[in-house]
């Protein structure tokens, strides 16, 4: 088993019905959070290479994703998992610029660098909107997203940083990093690992 079994994660769906988002500190158990880190970090080659971080893609061909996967369908109650990814950023990084996840429902996105590493746990989490935006949106901000947060006087918060911090939240809601600075070296670099899972329910 891969998550705290302490946790009675039966409640995430409701929350998530009625609510945006729903945060579950201290979701995996230790051993697999530190190993989703320490992969991505002595990682040579990625998927995709931005301006301030690099990622690798996952599917249930990947032994922890599928068990992880289908342990989270079970125990919290979704319905189809969709496919991962994880993400490493340089010591200082812009981030993720804000965008929604497209063709799902719920984002899982977890955070498994310690704290130790992180400079201001303030500045390394990410922003998540209100109010969801009705398009899939993964391009960089245009007008039209701009022209909607202002109509629809779209408020943001911030869910600052934690190791082994999990945010499950509706995939259409615009979310962002909230920039990184994480102390110098590679095993201190900030690692996110993210889930997507289709409900129609949600």
């Amino acid at each position: 088993m891969l998550l705290n079994d302490n946790l009675d994660l039966k409640l995430i769906l409701n929350k998530l019905i009625n609510k945006n988002f729903v945060i579950v500190d201290d979701f995996l158990k230790d051993h697999l959070c530190s190993y989703l880190c320490k992969r991505m970090q002595r990682e040579k080659n990625f998927d995709d290479y931005y301006e301030d971080y690099q990622a690798i893609d996952y599917t249930t061909e990947d032994s922890i994703t599928k068990s992880l996967s289908e342990e989270i369908i079970s125990k919290c109650d979704l319905q189809f998992f969709e496919r991962a990814w994880s993400f490493i950023y340089n010591t200082t990084a812009k981030g993720v610029k804000l965008h929604t996840d497209p063709d799902a429902d719920v984002t899982m996105s977890i955070w498994v660098t310690p704290n130790n590493s992180i400079i201001d746990l303030d500045k390394n989490g990410f922003k998540l909107s209100n109010i969801p935006y009705p398009k899939d949106h993964n391009k960089p901000i245009d007008k039209e997203v701009k022209d909607f947060i202002k109509k629809e006087k779209v408020t943001f918060i911030n869910i600052p940083y934690k190791y082994n911090r999990a945010i499950f939240f509706k995939s259409k809601l615009l979310h962002e990093t909230n920039a990184v600075k994480t102390l110098e070296g590679i095993y201190n670099r900030r690692v996110s690992y993210t889930m997507l899972f289709t409900d129609n329910r949600i």
